[in-house]
């Protein structure tokens, strides 16, 4: 597209340590009149496929085609995203980053020992929302941008990364009703809903849009600490047939695959033995009663030890990524869920009810 079409919104923000960097906003006018978007990624320091689906998005969006405006704010939390990390620590020792080893096994530790879900830090910025400038520089960027971004828009969306190997979507119980519709045409297999939350949760961006008359979901591409490109597809796909769902880009909205939108009913299948895991179904797959989830091997005479098999018809809700099973760990969740993806979306039970 013509980058004369794009005006940039941005503002310079000074953090604790002195260093000064700007924050950015593109807003793309459409030729025609039509709602107004705003979509947003990179708030966690270690989530970069979203950096880089809403970078590609405001080069290749015609405005010639466009009805409505975009507002795309692709790098939230610079600094963050500079030091491949979850959270800008502004206050702390930047150096310990340098011993920093992640894995997904630790997504709770903290090098700094803060404590992932401790409110006293508040160095999360996807905690901060609408605006906490008194607990530093990214309480003051989410205040900046709820302004320039949110509040001028109808429909917000968050793209994340999360450790799993598929992506899913995640919407807030609080506005689920109006929200569960449209997200689903974002086209991933899996809508999670968040329990009501605590008063730390209740600073995520999605629950915080939904307490307006806007809307708001949150996408979770697959992968951390680095960019699955599969989902940068996916993600293009998907943005794009939101906005088509929205009347801002021409042609009508489909859905390449089932979208199940998860219940409360859910089950955790735990090792009994010790040995290699083999599993027959991926995430977010539906299952029968009695279906073969996995096995487990001997590792050294490769004999089986134990079969794993869904207690109900459902969802695989997660599966275990690590290779060897020791016995009490989770090997995976089995869900109730509800197919969304139709226009009468029938719940499997009559007991059936979102998750809350």
């Amino acid at each position: 597209m013509n980058t004369e079409r794009i005006e940039w919104l941005s503002k310079d923000f000074t953090d604790a340590k002195g260093s000064t960097f700007p924050v950015c906003v593109a807003r793309i006018v459409g030729d025609s009149p039509g709602p107004t978007l705003g979509l947003i990624s990179g708030q966690h320091g270690m989530e970069h496929t979203g950096v880089h689906v809403l970078r590609e998005l405001i080069e290749q969006i015609d405005p010639a085609v466009l009805c409505g405006t975009l507002l795309v704010c692709p790098a939230a939390n610079p600094q963050a995203l500079l030091l491949d990390y979850e959270i800008y620590p502004e206050r702390e020792d930047l150096s310990k980053l340098d011993e920093y080893f992640y894995s997904r096994q630790r997504h709770a530790y903290c090098v700094f020992a803060l404590g992932r879900s401790d409110t006293k830090t508040m160095y999360n910025m996807n905690r901060l929302w609408p605006g906490k400038p008194e607990h530093g520089v990214a309480g003051q960027i989410t205040e900046w941008i709820w302004a320039t971004l949110v509040e001028p828009a109808e429909v917000v969306i968050d793209l994340h990364c999360c450790g799993n190997d598929r992506p899913h979507l995640l919407v807030s119980w609080e506005g689920h009703q109006k929200v569960v519709p449209l997200a689903r045409y974002f086209g991933f297999r899996w809508i999670k809903t968040a329990d009501h939350p605590s008063e730390y949760h209740k600073g995520k961006l999605h629950y915080q849009v939904n307490q307006t008359d806007r809307r708001c979901f949150t996408v979770e591409f697959s992968r951390q600490h680095g960019v699955n490109y599969d989902d940068i597809v996916e993600g293009h796909r998907g943005l794009r047939n939101v906005m088509r769902a929205l009347g801002m880009l021409p042609g009508d909205p489909s859905i390449l695959r089932p979208v199940w939108w998860q219940g409360a009913k859910s089950t955790q299948l735990a090792a009994e033995a010790q040995g290699h895991i083999r599993f027959y179904v991926g995430w977010y797959e539906p299952v029968a009663a009695g279906q073969l989830i996995c096995e487990i091997f001997d590792v050294p005479t490769s004999g089986k030890l134990q079969e794993v098999r869904a207690p109900f018809a459902g969802v695989v809700g997660g599966l275990d990524f690590r290779p060897i099973a020791c016995p009490g760990e989770t090997l995976c969740w089995v869900n109730d869920a509800m197919r969304v993806d139709v226009q009468n979306p029938t719940p499997p039970s009559d007991d059936w009810s979102a998750k809350h």
